[in-house]
């Protein structure tokens, strides 16, 4: 009868710990599968997503956090994409006021390669500067003859201009003959 009776408690205790963490694992395993869904969705960028807090414990703890975390990551997303809309704005500003100015305009890289030129620019020059976008002034040079000295003073002025502005006038031929051109340029910060 002893022995009966402890065999029935052993099997009561241990049908008990095995509901037990059958019941753990299911609770705990049901949050930490949302967890790694949600970890899958910010990763394919989707911040929207909030789960369910279902306990106190640290992994609810765990929970919270990550819901904090998409949701600033998904303020951060609409305040970058607030942004470039801002700066593609501006940008479409700054071409169309280019356009329309009656001075040429030519944007160098820190290379000196080419990178943006308005139409009064290449009507000034006579060149097809549009084509030539991404060239280094020295490419340009080479490869169109008429602007050789034209390029040469804009390389040398930068050369001698480690920061601020510099001013040249030259004289340089053109297909219309000798034109006489006033040129600024200015070096902005490596960054800008």
């Amino acid at each position: 009868l002893y022995a009966i009776t402890l065999t029935l408690s052993l099997l009561v205790v241990l049908l008990t710990a095995v509901s037990a963490a059958f019941l753990l694992s299911e609770r705990f395993g049901s949050s930490l599968e949302a967890l790694a869904e949600g970890t899958r969705a910010v990763a394919q960028g989707d911040f929207t997503e909030q789960y369910p807090i279902r306990s106190s414990d640290e992994l609810g703890a765990l929970t919270g956090l990550f819901n904090q975390m998409t949701r600033q990551l998904f303020e951060a997303k609409q305040a970058s994409e607030q942004q470039q809309r801002v700066v593609e704005s501006a940008k479409v500003h700054l071409e169309s006021v280019l356009t329309h100015l009656s001075s040429g305009v030519l944007a160098l890289d820190h290379e000196l390669r080419l990178r943006s030129v308005n139409t009064s620019a290449a009507q000034i020059l006579a060149a097809p500067l549009q084509e030539m976008q991404r060239m280094s002034l020295s490419q340009i040079a080479e490869k169109y003859s008429l602007l050789r000295s034209f390029c040469h003073t804009v390389m040398d002025a930068f050369g001698e201009t480690e920061s601020g502005e510099w001013q040249r006038q030259i004289e340089r031929l053109s297909r219309n003959g000798t034109q006489i051109l006033l040129m600024r340029g200015t070096r902005l910060p490596q960054g800008g």
